[in-house]
C-alpha cells in the first residue's frame, strides 16, 4: 500500500499502526516497512501530485494499491466518521473521477470536492479537502482506479465548523478508525497482487470500466466475471466486444453472465 498524506497529524496514527520507519525527510518525509510505504505531502494539489510522482520512483511493480488518507469537512456526517469518496471533483475542473467501491466495509460512500481553499460552507451529502482530486489525477497510469482510493474522517460540518476545529485533535478523529481502514487496505492490497499475478484480468476490466458507466455493485460484478472468464480459459477479448455492443453497464453484465452460463453448465 502507498499511503499519500498531507499532514503529519494525519499521518502519525498510520506510522504506528503499521510501525512504518524513517526512510528520509527530502523532498517529503518518507516512511517504510515491509510493503507499506508512506509520503507525507503537505497541502494543497501542487504538493500532493509531486508527493506521488516521487512514491513512483520507489515502487517497481505496477497495480499497487494508492490511498490518500485524511481528514475532511462533510455537510451531512458526523465528526469522526470516516467515509469513502465514491465521486471526486475539484472546484476548478468540470473533470471528475469515480473510483470503482469492490471492497467490503462499513463506511458510507459519498462526493468528495477538491477546493483551492478550506471551505466554511457545507452542501449535504459533500465532502471537502483540498488533495484527494489531484491526488487521484496523478495516480493514474500507475495503477488501477479499484486500486487508487480515498478515506476521509469527518473533522468538521455544520455543527462543527471549521472555524472551531483544532489541528491538534486530528490523530484522535483517525485513530478509532484505524481497525476498519486496516480492513480495507488489507482487501485492496489483495487485489494488488490478484493483478500483479494475472495482469490481463487487470487490463480488459480497466477496458470494459472506460466504455460504460457501472454503479459500485456492477462495477464488483464486472471484476468478479473477469476474472471468473479468465479461470475458466474463456477469451477476455470477446468480454470487450461483448462490452463494446451493450447499451450501458446494466446489459453488460447480462450479457457476459449468458455468454459464460453454457461454460459454467459443462464445469
Amino acid at each position: 500500500m502507498n499511503f499519500v498524506i498531507a499532514f503529519p497529524g494525519e499521518a502519525q496514527p498510520i506510522i504506528e499502526f503499521y510501525e512504518l520507519q524513517k526512510v528520509s525527510s527530502q523532498p517529503f518525509p518518507y516512511y517504510q516497512k515491509d510493503n507499506h510505504k508512506l509520503v507525507i505531502s503537505a497541502m494543497g494539489r501542487e504538493q500532493t501530485s509531486q508527493a506521488v510522482n516521487f512514491l513512483k520512483t520507489k515502487n517497481v511493480s505496477p497495480n499497487q494499491a494508492w490511498m490518500n488518507l485524511g481528514i475532511a469537512g462533510h455537510g451531512s456526517l458526523e465528526i469522526g466518521q470516516t467515509f469513502i469518496a465514491g465521486k471526486i471533483e475539484d472546484d476548478l475542473s468540470e473533470n471528475c473521477f469515480y473510483p470503482p467501491q469492490i471492497y467490503d466495509h462499513d463506511f458510507p460512500v459519498t462526493c468528495l470536492k477538491t477546493c483551492s481553499q478550506p471551505s466554511s460552507s457545507y452542501e449535504p451529502a459533500l465532502g471537502y479537502d483540498m488533495e484527494a482530486h489531484a491526488f487521484y489525477a496523478a495516480v493514474v497510469g500507475a495503477s488501477t482506479r479499484e486500486l487508487t482510493q480515498v478515506i476521509k474522517v469527518v473533522s468538521d460540518n455544520p455543527s462543527s465548523p471549521l472555524s472551531q476545529f483544532s489541528p491538534k485533535d486530528v490523530p484522535g478523529l483517525i485513530e478509532p478508525n484505524l481497525k476498519g481502514i486496516a480492513l480495507f487496505v488489507e482487501q485492496m492490497e489483495k487485489i494488488s497482487l490478484e493483478m500483479q499475478q494475472e495482469p490481463e484480468v487487470s487490463n480488459t476490466y480497466e477496458k470494459v470500466l472506460g466504455m460504460h458507466h457501472f454503479s459500485s455493485t456492477r462495477s464488483h460484478q464486472l471484476h468478479d466475471l473477469v476474472r471468473q472468464a479468465n479461470a475458466l480459459g474463456l477469451s477476455l477479448g470477446e468480454i470487450e466486444s461483448i462490452a463494446q455492443s451493450a447499451k450501458d453497464g446494466a446489459q453488460v453484465i447480462s450479457d457476459i453472465k449468458h455468454w459464460m452460463e453454457p461454460n459454467r453448465q459443462l464445469r
